[in-house]
């Protein structure tokens, strides 16, 4: 019976303990989700832009991608196919990518998600409007992230 007891009462310190720790701590575990966010989002458009360069120097021009909508094909899933197959990128880094006129965009869950990663670059998410800057707008080009209009 006294090890039951003692059961019962460890079970319910582990499980105050997990939830304070989620209570007190919950902050933590959500900048670090934003940070690593901002880091896949940046070294996965590095990568892509490193290996397009390495091909510009191998072959004298950029790769270009070939739209074919009746396959359901876009230019940038093309694009990224070949530079994985011609050994120029390892994989294609994590997310929907969008590659036009050598502009490197990933998809992102959400506007809060925006608003994170151009803080987290250092920018003044007050100055755009509604949060997150329109893609199509020339001043925010220098921006990390941006939402399609």
């Amino acid at each position: 019976m006294f090890n039951l007891i003692t059961v019962i009462i460890s079970i319910v310190l582990v499980l105050a303990l997990a939830v304070s720790a989620f209570y007190y701590g919950g902050d933590a575990y959500t900048t670090k989700t934003q940070e690593t966010d901002y880091v896949e989002i940046v070294n996965g458009a590095t990568q892509i832009k490193a290996a397009m360069e390495m091909y510009r120097v191998r072959n004298g021009e950029y790769p270009g991608g070939i739209e074919d909508e009746i396959l359901g094909v876009s230019a940038t899933e093309e694009l990224l196919s070949r530079l994985v197959s011609e050994d120029y990128l390892s994989g294609v880094p994590r997310g929907s990518w969008t590659i036009e006129r050598l502009a490197i965009q990933r998809e992102l869950v959400d506007v809060q998600q925006c608003l994170n990663v151009n803080r987290l670059a250092g920018l003044n998410t007050a100055l755009a409007p509604d949060g997150c800057p329109p893609c199509s707008d020339p001043e925010y080009t220098t921006w990390p992230a941006c939402e399609n209009t």
